[in-house]
C-alpha cells in the first residue's frame, strides 16, 4: 500500500532538491577562497548568512502503518531478534495476541491452521518458513481483516513475514549460535552483500544441527457406565531426535535510471531429520492390547526450494506495473523400522515403511498501480499458482503374527490450481481519514486420484470483499478508530483430501488410523472488527479491539468404526462463532515518571467468546483458550551498553468437545523468558537468553466416549529450560 499521494509526494520530491541544492551552493561558498579585495569603505563587514539546519527524518513501517485505512501491526526485526530465537514462530510466541502452539503461529478467536502465513505476500512454497534465518527477515505484518491483494484464505488472519531487501552498501555480517536444553546445538548465519553501478546482490548462508528429547507419558483409563474402573495402562515413551539444516537465499537485483528494476530471488533448504522413540505399555487392569512394547527409529531427508523474479517498472505516464514468476519443489524421503513385542521380549512382529513425497508448481503475480488522485490509490492484478503432489507409501510387515508377509503401496497424485482477480482502492476522503474497499475472487480446484480412492475433482470459490475505514479524532493524529469488514475462507488441506491411509498399531478410539476426505467442502467466514486507537509523541500507546466472526461449514476431525478399524478423517461439521475483544498498551516508565530510569512496559490481554452450533453445550467451543496474557519489561543501562528485559505468557485452557465422541482438556500454561544484550562496539554484540525459565510440565486429557463406556488419555510430558548464547559481527 503506497503512503504517499501523487501530490505530496511531489511535494516532498521538491522540496527535498530544494533543500539538497540550498545546502550544496551553501557547501560552496563557504568553501571557495575569496579572489577580490574589498574596497576599504570604512563599514563594517556584513555578518555571516545564519543557515537553518533541516532534519528529514522517515517515518517508520509503525508509524505508516498508523494512517494506512487496512489495520495493520508491525513487528521490527529488531523486536524479533531481541531474545536471540532461531526462527521466526519462536520470536512470535512473544508478540501480543499472537499464539505458537508446536511451531506453528494463530492469532485469536480460532484454532491452528486458520491463520495464513506468508513471505513477501505469497505462500512460502518450496519451503519452511522457520528455516527462513531471523537476519534476513526486515519485518512481520499482522492484519486482522487481510488486504485483497493477499489470498482470502485468512479467517484469523494474515501474518506477512516481509525479507530485507538487498542493501546499498557493502555489508558483512556473521552470527554464532549455541543453545542448550538436554544437550547443546551449534548455528552459524553469515550474510554478504555489495554492490556495483547498478547491480546489486545478497547472500545468505546458514546452517544449524539440533538435539532434542521428548520423554513423555499417557494414563489411560476406562469407566463403564456405572463410573467404575475397568480397564488401565500406562504408556510410557521416551523420544531423541537430531536434524541438520542448511539455508542458502541468493538475490540480485539491477536498479535501471529509468525506474526499471529486475530482482531474482532463490531460496533453498536442505533438512535431514533421524528420530528413535521407544513406547512401553504396562497393563495395570483389565484387558491388555495385542503390542506391550514398540521399538521405532525413523529417518527423513528432505530438499526443496523456489526462485523468482520479480520485475517493476513504470509506464503510462505515473502507472507501474510489477510482474513475479515462481518457480518451487520439494523433495522427501522418510523410512521407518518398527519392531512390535507381544511382551517384552517377543517379536510380534516387524513394521517397515518408505514415505516418498515429491511436488512441484508454478506461480505467478501481477499487479498494476494506476495513476490516481491525491485521494485515491488504485491497485488492481492477479495471483496463480499451480502444484503437482505425488505421494507413495510402500508398507510391509512381516513375523509371526503373518503367516505370509503383508505388503501395501498406496499411491496419490493430486492437483492444486488456484487463480485470483483483485481490485483496490485506498480513498481519503479527508485529512488524514481514509476508507478501503477491496474486491477479490479467488478459486481453489484440487483434482486427487490414488490406488485406494476414485478419480476426484474438488472446485471451490469465493467472493472476498473487505471495507475498512479509518477516521483521526484528532488534529495532531494521535487518536483514530477502525470499523472494517470482510470474507475469507478456509481452503481444505491437501492432506485432507487426498492422503492415503495410515494405519497405526492397537487401533482403538482413542488411538484411530487416519483417512483422507476427498468430498470436503471449504469453510466461509465473515468477519467485522472495530478498534480505538491512541498513540503520543511520548511513545504512549494503548488500543482496544474487538472481533466478531461468523462461520459456515467448520471442519471437525470424525471419529467412526468401519472396515474392522476405528478411523479418523476431516469433516464438515456445521456453523461456528467467534468473538475477541483485547486491550493492548506499550510505554515507557518516563512517560509518567520523569526521572525514572530507561524501562520500557507492553502489556497485552485477549478474551475469546466461541460455540460450535451442532455440538451440545457447555463445551461447544472453537478454541479451547478463552483468557491469554503477555507482559514484557526492558530496561536500558545508562552508563554501560547492557539491555535487559523479559516477559511472560498466561494462556488458559477450558473444556473443548471436538466432536460427538472425543473431549480434550488442558491445563492452563503460564511460560517466562529472559534475555541480556551486551554491545560490545557498535557492530559487535553478545546476547543471552532463557526460554521457559519456569520450566512447568504440560499435560492434557484426552475423553473419549460410546455407548458401553468413556475413555480418559491423560499425557504428561517433560519440559526443559532453554538458554541460547549468540554472538553477533558486522564488518
Amino acid at each position: 500500500m503506497h503512503h504517499f499521494t501523487k501530490g505530496t509526494l511531489s511535494l516532498s520530491i521538491a522540496s527535498l532538491f530544494s533543500l539538497a541544492t540550498t545546502s550544496a551552493l551553501a557547501q560552496e561558498n563557504s568553501t571557495k577562497p575569496n579572489t577580490t579585495t574589498a574596497p576599504q569603505t570604512g563599514k563594517k563587514e556584513a555578518e555571516p548568512v545564519k543557515t537553518q539546519q533541516v532534519e528529514i527524518k522517515a517515518q517508520t513501517e509503525v508509524e505508516l502503518g498508523r494512517k494506512d485505512a487496512a489495520a495493520k501491526t508491525v513487528v521490527s526485526n529488531a523486536e524479533l531478534t531481541r531474545y536471540g530465537d532461531t526462527n521466526v514462530a519462536e520470536a512470535m510466541k512473544r508478540v501480543p495476541g499472537v499464539t505458537v502452539v508446536k511451531g506453528v503461529m494463530q492469532l485469536p478467536g480460532m484454532g491452528s491452521g486458520y491463520t495464513q502465513v506468508l513471505v513477501d505476500g505469497e505462500p512460502p512454497r518450496g519451503i519452511n518458513i522457520n528455516d527462513i534465518p531471523m537476519s534476513t527477515i526486515e519485518r512481520v505484518e499482522i492484519y486482522r481483516l487481510g488486504s485483497a491483494e493477499f489470498s482470502s484464505q485468512a479467517m484469523a488472519g494474515t501474518i506477512n513475514i516481509v525479507l530485507k531487501k538487498v542493501p546499498r552498501a557493502a555489508q558483512q555480517q556473521l552470527k554464532l549460535g549455541l543453545s542448550h536444553d538436554v544437550s547443546t546445538s551449534p548455528r552459524i548465519e553469515w550474510t554478504s552483500s555489495d554492490k556495483k553501478d547498478n547491480l546489486s546482490y545478497s547472500l545468505s548462508v546458514s546452517a544449524g544441527e539440533y538435539r532434542f528429547q521428548f520423554p513423555n507419558s499417557v494414563l489411560t483409563s476406562e469407566y463403564d457406565q456405572r463410573q467404575q474402573l475397568i480397564r488401565q495402562d500406562l504408556q510410557s515413551s521416551a523420544d531423541w531426535s537430531s536434524a541438520k539444516q542448511l539455508y542458502i537465499n541468493p538475490i540480485i537485483q539491477y536498479r535501471g535510471k529509468d525506474g526499471l528494476s529486475i530482482r531474482s530471488a532463490t531460496s533453498i533448504a536442505s533438512n535431514d531429520a533421524d528420530n528413535r522413540s521407544e513406547q512401553t505399555y504396562d497393563f495395570l487392569l483389565g484387558r491388555s492390547l495385542p503390542i506391550q512394547r514398540i521399538v521405532s527409529n525413523n529417518t527423513s531427508r528432505s530438499k526443496g526450494g523456489n526462485t523468482s523474479i520479480k520485475i517493476s517498472s513504470p509506464f503510462f505516464i505515473d502507472a507501474k506495473l510489477d510482474l513475479t514468476i515462481g518457480l518451487n519443489g520439494n523433495t522427501s524421503r522418510d523410512h521407518g523400522n518398527e519392531v512390535n513385542y507381544a511382551n517384552s521380549t517377543q517379536i510380534d512382529y516387524i513394521r517397515n515403511t518408505a514415505i516418498n513425497n515429491r511436488s512441484g508448481g508454478a506461480s505467478s503475480t501481477l499487479k498494476v498501480t494506476a495513476p490516481s488522485n491525491a485521494e485515491h490509490d488504485i491497485v488492481g492484478g492477479w495471483n496463480f499458482s499451480t502444484r503437482t503432489n505425488n505421494d507413495r507409501r510402500i508398507q510391509s510387515d512381516v513375523g509371526p503374527s503373518y503367516s505370509t508377509p503383508f505388503q501395501s503401496q498406496e499411491d496419490t497424485h493430486s492437483v492444486v490450481d488456484n487463480i485470483a482477480f483483485f481490485a483496490q482502492d485506498e480513498w481519503k476522503f479527508r485529512k488524514e481519514s481514509s476508507a478501503y474497499f477491496g474486491l477479490r475472487w479467488e478459486s481453489v480446484r484440487v483434482k486427487s486420484d490414488g490406488s485406494s480412492q476414485t478419480s476426484v475433482t474438488n472446485n471451490s470459490s469465493v467472493w472476498s470483499p473487505i471495507i475498512q475505514t479509518l477516521w483521526q479524532l484528532n488534529d495532531e493524529n494521535t487518536d483514530r478508530v477502525r470499523l472494517g469488514v470482510s470474507r475469507t475462507y478456509k481452503a481444505p488441506p491437501n492432506f485432507a483430501l487426498t492422503s492415503p491411509k495410515f494405519i497405526v498399531s492397537n487401533n482403538s478410539i482413542d488411538n484411530p488410523s487416519f483417512r483422507g476426505n476427498p468430498l470436503l467442502r471449504p469453510e466461509l467466514a465473515w468477519s467485522l472488527q472495530t478498534s480505538y486507537e491512541h498513540n503520543d509523541k511520548e511513545e504512549f500507546s494503548y488500543s482496544i479491539k474487538a472481533v466478531v466472526r461468523r462461520i459456515t461449514d467448520i471442519h471437525r476431525n470424525q471419529i467412526s468404526y468401519f472396515d474392522n478399524a476405528w478411523w479418523q478423517r476431516i469433516v464438515n461439521a456445521g456453523e461456528g462463532s467467534s468473538k475477541v475483544l483485547s486491550f493492548e498498551t506499550q510505554f515507557p516508565l518516563k512517560r509518567f515518571i520523569n526521572d525514572a530510569p530507561n524501562i520500557d512496559f507492553s502489556f497485552y490481554v485477549g478474551r475469546t467468546w466461541s460455540s460450535v452450533s451442532y455440538l451440545p453445550k457447555p463445551d461447544n467451543l472453537l478454541v479451547s483458550g478463552k483468557l491469554s496474557a503477555n507482559f514484557s519489561i526492558d530496561y536500558k543501562a545508562k552508563d554501560v551498553p547492557l539491555t535487559l528485559g523479559t516477559s511472560m505468557r498466561y494462556q488458559d485452557s477450558n473444556p473443548i468437545r471436538i466432536n460427538d465422541v472425543r473431549r480434550n482438556i488442558g491445563h492452563s500454561s503460564v511460560d517466562m523468558d529472559t534475555y541480556s544484550l551486551w554491545k560490545i562496539s557498535p557492530k559487535t554484540s553478545l546476547r543471552l537468553s532463557i526460554d521457559n525459565l519456569l520450566k512447568r510440565k504440560r499435560s492434557f486429557l484426552g475423553e473419549y466416549t460410546t455407548k458401553e463406556s468413556v475413555i480418559t488419555r491423560d499425557l504428561t510430558s517433560k519440559s526443559y529450560r532453554n538458554v541460547r548464547l549468540n554472538f553477533e559481527h558486522s564488518f
